[in-house]
């Protein structure tokens, strides 16, 4: 399956074909997450990456605005018990606003666009860009790459951000 979605569109899942370099015959898109559905980060939102854990798909989504003296972003999280879906999103399951699972602080600022792995000793991890906080006033803000630990409790993920 391709998951993708960026500008102001949602993010979708499409069956690939067996050598995966087609969509297979007979499928459509589906769309799963829609932009502006909460208050912050969701006006843009891409960079869609699921992980499998627990019987959930983790749909991890950044969003609003990456980059520029403006940068705005910020990594969510929605889950389904299906690849496909439906997907709930964090803020929707647990009646809060935001489904923000990875933000600023104050060394780091617009962390986003992720993927998940995991080490040989089965810990999982977070790879992001991010702006480190000492370049917010460089017109050229400089991503790096970021890995911070993931885990999941009661049902969602957590990241412990390094300072």
């Amino acid at each position: 399956y391709l998951f993708w979605g960026s500008g102001f569109q949602p993010i979708k899942v499409r069956e690939l074909s067996r050598d995966w370099t087609a969509f297979a015959e007979n499928t459509t898109s589906k769309s799963l997450i829609y932009p502006r559905e909460e208050e912050a980060y969701s006006n843009l939102i891409e960079g869609a990456w699921v992980d499998f854990f627990n019987g959930f798909y983790y749909l991890y989504y950044s969003g609003d605005n990456c980059c520029g003296l403006n940068a705005n972003y910020a990594v969510m999280v929605a889950r389904s018990k299906n690849l496909t879906g439906p997907y709930s999103t964090m803020a929707k399951v647990k009646g809060i606003k935001s489904s923000v699972v990875l933000a600023k602080n104050d060394n780091w600022l617009a962390p986003g666009h992720n993927s998940i792995f995991e080490d040989k000793n089965g810990q999982r991890w977070m790879a992001y860009h991010a702006i480190p906080a000492t370049e917010l006033a460089s017109q050229t803000q400089k991503r790096v790459m970021c890995i911070s630990r993931l885990s999941y409790k009661n049902g969602w993920p957590e990241i412990e951000i390094d300072k």
